[in-house]
């Protein structure tokens, strides 16, 4: 492996340019890219062209190179709640509304428990832009839902949150409570 090609390495994660290497043996073998019809591969670091691999049908990475949610096509009801929004509304709104109390509905599309001490569940409303990357709501609970669950996620929103180890997010909703 050539050392100048090494961007980062770290807690046992290797990325380089066309290969993501984990510490699980898998060092020095290459990762499989998507690829359009055409063939033309498309990047998977996390600063992947997001509109270019949106106009292919493919969803772009999550922090780290491991791959986003894919998009839903749910519709779930803005929450009526006076501080309610949209997954949408969240990312529009974000300055505004950074360190506030939010409310937002949505269909839970992935859980990750008991990471750091809470649960990591991703929401979707069938709001929001899959070339930008606002259609996924990432938010943090002491609850826990199932996927497919439609629930209601009060919390306090915050902007530009960056946990390292490259799991950085523009919205983030923190501290929730969830309810059907």
């Amino acid at each position: 492996m050539n050392l100048k090609k090494i961007i980062v390495c770290f807690a046992g994660l290797a990325v380089i340019p066309g290969l993501i290497a984990c510490g699980n043996g898998t060092a020095g073998t290459e990762s499989k890219t998507p690829a359009d019809q055409s063939g033309k591969t498309l990047s998977r670091v996390p600063n992947a062209n997001r509109s270019e691999m949106a106009a292919h049908g493919l969803t772009s990475q999550a922090p780290g190179g491991h791959p986003a949610v894919p998009f839903s096509k749910v519709k779930v009801e803005k929450s009526t709640a006076q501080n309610g929004y949209t997954v949408a509304e969240l990312y529009a709104k974000k300055a505004s509304l950074n360190q506030q109390k939010v409310t937002v509905r949505g269909r839970v599309v992935k859980v990750n428990p008991n990471i750091m001490g809470r649960n990591w569940i991703h929401i979707q409303d069938g709001t929001g832009d899959p070339a930008k990357n606002t259609y996924d709501l990432v938010v943090t609970s002491a609850n826990i839902a199932k996927i497919g669950d439609i629930v209601s996620i009060e919390g306090t929103l915050a902007t530009d949150k960056d946990f390292g180890f490259g799991y950085k997010y523009d919205v983030i909703v923190e501290d929730s409570v969830l309810t059907k």
